[in-house]
């Protein structure tokens, strides 16, 4: 390649770099992360996180201090990232014994909804008036299940509750992960000593190459022959 040629391509690639930092360009990328329990002082990340769900027949006394003949138990938890750009939250249950065939039904609501439920006994009633996130189910043939949150709306803790629908000696271990889901920016060229640095020695090594090429063509036309008559 011709260092005239070199010169200019390197003259443009600094331009480019230095437009592109001194404007903080940035892209878009998808980031992930587990929701996480609320109220927890060390973010205790939902993920794989073990809850023991009582038989139908036999009910256990968990988090929240529900009644012990509802048989509902469950945990809260917060979304950190809610109302980032193209957010989504989502999560899988699953047998945490696969000898275990596990019969149990998950719903999450907001404290509101949770409250209700509460007041009203878990009555079909008080489920329809509630705002349920999402749903998911385990049986016997089936003991895996993804879900997805919708209509998430700023609540800030949700309520994940857990209930068995057959009738058992032991509690029916369940597996679950939440995570989140966003578009997180990021400058695609940070302003730093090296990026400052690479960007001036280009373009400083392109305008020498560009002029020393520039001053060898000159020379070269002045000691072309003229042609006289």
């Amino acid at each position: 390649m011709k260092p005239k040629l070199l010169g200019i391509i390197l003259l443009l690639t600094s331009l480019i770099l230095a437009t592109t930092i001194v404007s903080e360009f940035q892209i878009y990328e998808k980031v992930e992360d587990f929701a996480v329990l609320a109220d927890s002082r060390n973010e205790v990340k939902i993920v794989d996180k073990i809850v023991e769900v009582p038989p139908f027949n036999r009910t256990q006394k968990e988090a929240f201090k529900l009644n012990k003949n509802w048989g509902w138990v469950g945990f809260n938890i917060s979304l950190p990232h809610e109302g980032e750009s193209g957010y989504e939250a989502y999560g899988v249950i699953v047998s945490a014994n696969p000898q275990v065939k596990v019969d149990v039904v998950m719903a999450i609501v907001n404290e509101t909804g949770l409250d209700l439920l509460i007041f009203d006994g878990f009555s079909e009633q008080a489920w329809n008036a509630s705002k349920v996130y999402a749903t998911a189910s385990l049986d016997e043939k089936k003991q895996y299940q993804t879900f997805w949150l919708n209509g998430l709306d700023g609540a800030g803790n949700y309520c994940v509750l857990f209930r068995g629908r057959k009738n058992a000696t032991d509690d029916m271990p369940v597996l679950i992960s939440i995570k989140e889901r966003w578009y997180a920016g990021r400058i695609l060229i940070p302003k730093t000593v090296s990026s400052v640095s690479i960007t001036a020695t280009l373009f400083f090594t392109g305008l020498t190459l560009t002029l020393f090429s520039l001053s060898g063509d000159r020379k070269r036309s002045r000691k072309k022959p003229r042609l006289t008559r």
